[in-house]
Formats: structure tokens, sequence, C-alpha cells
């Protein structure tokens, strides 16, 4: 510090640029996380993001390289699974004249389809949803594998900024009520 005579009260701090410098970074870590996720070439992602208009395919990278193939139909367990996750998106979302409007985050939609007691559901009577403990033999992480699934997919849509949250798409809606791809 170039003035150690001044107590922390004191020091002038510009509010407006920390709170900039705090959007930047959860933007940049928000970058990070979805490229650890993402289902597309790495080598693509980064071209693009470095503003290339049209990139290919590498052939080389953990993405390419999965052998796996294409994803195999789900099973009928499998499939009420993914419609009672999307089930319990439209409990916690509101239903518009528009379409679908959000209002809870991936997170604490999780929480109530696995049934949590935490304070935070219980005070929004998130626990009073048809879709509380839905899934709870299925485990947190296994639904947050699920959300992104469904995000990837084109099924959920994820809105907002710092605190996002999570709606139905059109093809979401008709999955949860039962249509198939």
């Amino acid at each position: 510090m170039l003035r150690p005579e001044l107590r922390g009260s004191e020091l002038k701090l510009d509010t407006a640029k920390l709170a900039e410098k705090e959007r930047r970074d959860r933007a940049k870590l928000k970058m990070v996380i979805d490229f650890a996720y993402s289902r597309i070439c790495r080598q693509e992602t980064i071209l693009r993001y470095s503003g290339e208009s049209d990139p290919t395919r590498c052939g080389n990278c953990d993405i390419c390289n999965d052998t796996a193939g294409p994803a195999r139909a789900p099973t009928e367990a499998e499939a009420l699974i993914v419609r009672k996750a999307l089930s319990g998106v439209a409990r916690m979302s509101r239903r518009t004249a528009e379409g679908w409007q959000a209002q809870f985050g991936r997170g604490r939609v999780v929480q109530t389809l696995v049934g949590s007691r935490s304070r935070e559901i219980i005070d929004a009577r998130l626990d009073q949803l048809s879709t509380y403990g839905l899934l709870k033999a299925e485990g947190v992480a296994y639904l947050n594998q699920i959300m992104r699934e469904l995000q990837d997919r084109g099924m959920v849509i994820s809105m907002g900024g710092q605190y996002p949250t999570i709606t139905l798409t059109t093809r979401g809606e008709a999955i949860m009520k039962g249509a198939t791809d």
C-alpha cells in the first residue's frame, strides 16, 4: 500500500469498476465451464472464439476421438427420468402467452427434484410441488448432468447473468408431454 496510515474504510474504491471486473470474471469462468462440458470439437471451439468463421473438426481431440458413436435411443426408464426432470422445470417456471418464463436456477430445480429440505426450498414452498422429491433416487450429480444434457439438446434454456435461471423450450415441452425425437 502506498499509504499505510489509511484505514480500510478510508480507501476510495471505484465500485463500478469492481462490479464490471466481477462481471467479466464471471463471464470468463462461464466460458471455461462451457468449454469443459462442450460436445463440440475443442479446436473448432477455440478457433470460433478466435474469430474464425468456419473452422473444421480437428479429428484429434477427446470429442472427435469419442468412439462411442452416435447416441443411442434412451430406454423407457431413461425417457421417463427425462420427462420427470422436464416436468420439474415446468413446475418451477411460469407459463405465459409468450411461452415459458424462468423463475429458478438449475441448482434449485435439482434440489427440488431430489427432495432437499434446505431452507431455500422450504421458504419458497417448493416442497409443496408435485415434482418435489420425484427423482430422489437419481441423486444430485446425475440430475445436474441430465440438466446440462437437456440444455445441450435444446429442451431447456438458461437465461440471465450472474444467477441464471432455466425454463422449458417448445421442444422440451413436447418431449415432457411424450413426444419422441
